[in-house]
């Protein structure tokens, strides 16, 4: 993410074949998916 984000701002240059909202949203993801895999409630989390 470091990478991709530091090549969205022009201060690196990185050839890998992902873009910075595809990881951004995987790690949304994941996180989702983490909570519900622990009986989160990940809606009220982030009320809170």
């Amino acid at each position: 993410m470091n990478r991709l984000i530091m090549t969205k701002q022009g201060r690196y240059y990185d050839e890998t074949p992902y873009t910075l909202e595809h990881k951004l949203a995987e790690n949304i993801w994941w996180l989702i998916e983490l909570a519900d895999r622990l009986d989160i409630d990940i809606q009220k989390e982030m009320e809170t």
